[in-house]
């Protein structure tokens, strides 16, 4: 089962403006980069939709942002769809229960990653042939976020 917490973070962008322009479907589109959570990333916004929001955690630029991704292209974002303006009511509701800073959910999260290698490597153990063992690798950092 899982608790719900409300991850409570600030997060501040600081957006280096590039004089470059590119066209993503009917939109102008300009260039925008940003270092975020150990991660260099290229936005492509159009001022043709001034929302100052973009997927996952990235907003701050004059218009929607409608692609990111880092400089190593492993993580990249493109909006394919969107709607505006929205037509249907947003309902917004205030979250009422416990809340924790990143550094606390990333905590909780380790520890319970250390249970879960723990349960599964006992329970891997229990079908292998005495004497077996096992040893689990990682491959590095595979988050998205490298620091916070």
């Amino acid at each position: 089962t899982y608790e719900e917490v409300y991850i409570e973070e600030s997060i501040k962008m600081n957006w280096v403006f590039v004089d470059e322009t590119k066209k993503i479907d009917a939109y102008l589109c300009k260039k925008a980069t940003t270092h975020f959570r150990g991660r260099d990333y290229t936005a492509w916004y159009t001022e043709d939709i001034p929302v100052s929001i973009g997927p996952w955690k990235f907003h701050g630029l004059p218009g929607l942002i409608i692609e990111i991704s880092d400089s190593t292209s492993e993580v990249s974002f493109t909006i394919e769809k969107f709607e505006y303006p929205y037509k249907n009511p947003i309902k917004i509701t205030s979250y009422q229960g416990d809340t924790m800073t990143p550094e606390q959910y990333i905590d909780v999260r380790n520890e319970a990653r250390k249970k879960s290698d723990k349960f599964f490597t006992a329970k891997l153990l229990s079908k292998l042939p005495r004497g077996a063992s096992i040893e689990l690798t990682k491959d590095g950092n595979n988050e998205i976020e490298k620091n916070i």
